[in-house]
């Protein structure tokens, strides 16, 4: 069982769907959602994975 960084709910090892090293430290934080890992809760998880993760680039 793990917690998610941002909004501390329980997240079962499954159901993790991100992890990211604090490089400091070498600690794992755990996210339960792409919203709680850019701390985002104003779009949809489809729509902030599209942000983050497009391949194209506007100019």
């Amino acid at each position: 069982m793990h917690h998610c960084t941002n909004c501390g709910d329980d997240i079962e090892t499954a159901d993790v769907r991100y992890e990211r090293r604090v490089p400091d430290t070498d600690a794992i934080e755990r996210f339960c959602s792409v919203g709680c890992l850019t701390d985002v809760d104003d779009l949809d998880e489809a729509a902030v994975r599209d942000r983050l993760f497009s391949t194209s680039q506007e100019v």
